[in-house]
Order: structure tokens, then sequence, then C-alpha cells
């Protein structure tokens, strides 16, 4: 869905520790289209995002490991 409007990349690798992530969003532009066409997941393109699908209620080690992988991309593309 999201690659009408932008860049996916599926299991983005993350410096330090073998992480990946599962699906890093860069949007090509912000747009009115996305909300629009997508709804709340366009409302969360609308900028750079990580998205980490869970099957299943997310615990508090899973909620801190999505935690720390975003701060290292936000780390990795301030350098």
């Amino acid at each position: 869905m999201l690659s009408l409007y932008g860049q996916v990349k599926p299991d983005q690798k993350v410096a330090g520790e073998k992480r990946e992530i599962d699906v890093l969003f860069i949007p090509n532009t912000t747009s009115e289209i996305i909300t629009q066409n997508l709804g709340l997941l366009g409302k969360l393109a609308q900028n750079d995002a990580i998205f980490e699908p869970f099957r299943n209620p997310v615990t508090i080690n899973e909620i801190c490991t999505c935690l720390l992988k975003a701060l290292e991309v936000r780390e990795s593309i301030q350098r």
C-alpha cells in the first residue's frame, strides 16, 4: 500500500546488535492524498516512519526493543 507514496524498505538493517526493522518507510512527499486514501496508516506515513507489526499483543520488552531501534535509526540519520 505504501509503495505508491514513497520508498518502502523491508527488513532494514540497524547498527549495533543484529536488529532489523520490519518496515522503514520514507515518503516521497508529505501529501494529503496518503491520508485520504489510507486513513490512520496514511497519517502515520506522512513522515519517515518505522512499522513493526505484531500478530499478538506486545510485551514491555518488545516495546522497549522497538524504541531502541527507533533511537538507533534516528542516531544514524543525524550522523
